[in-house]
């Protein structure tokens, strides 16, 4: 990862084959051991790289998909073209995670871990009476009748992600 004109990160892949010109086209070779796990560029060549991506993008005003050669030292563009699959930007991770009830505990499990990611807005406001109706309905069948409120169980989002929640009076039945 290249940020301030420098490498703060690297990661080499383990290059085990690699494309050789014929004269009349390309065959797929072995790579020899040095080779495998050495750097492709060096630093200088990584900050160089991502300045003329940085420039390319503010040309064209949105994200590129950029190929590129280098040859010589130097670094020749091939093809530009936008980025087409950017998921939209979310904005910063949130530092606060304001809960609406503090009466209660939340809990990601079962089917929340089937939901890794925020949930949309519409998908979240039809899914939560479904899900805390269910809740409902299979807690009842273990708990005796009056134990158990409509508002002790939910399905909440919180900063968009599903969870689970169980009032401290519901869970003082079980």
């Amino acid at each position: 990862m290249v940020e301030a004109g420098s490498v703060t990160s690297r990661t080499t892949a383990d290059k085990a084959v690699r494309t050789v010109t014929t004269g009349s086209g390309t065959v797929t070779a072995g790579q020899s051991a040095d080779r495998r796990h050495a750097r492709v560029l060096t630093d200088a060549q990584a900050v160089s790289l991502a300045d003329l991506g940085r420039r390319i993008e503010r040309h064209f005003g949105s994200p590129q998909d950029i190929e590129w050669t280098l040859r010589d030292g130097a670094f020749q563009v091939v093809q530009s073209r936008p980025v087409t699959a950017l998921p939209p930007e979310t904005g910063p991770a949130p530092t606060t995670w304001p809960l609406e009830r503090s009466d209660g505990m939340y809990v990601r499990a079962s089917i929340v871990e089937q939901l890794p990611d925020p949930l949309s807005t519409l998908f979240a406001d039809l899914i939560r009476p479904s899900v805390a109706a269910s809740l409902r309905t299979v807690l009842e069948r273990y708990f005796k009748d009056g134990v158990l409120e409509p508002e002790d169980m939910d399905f909440p989002t919180v900063n968009g992600f599903a969870y689970y929640f169980y009032s401290n009076a519901g869970c003082g039945g079980w």
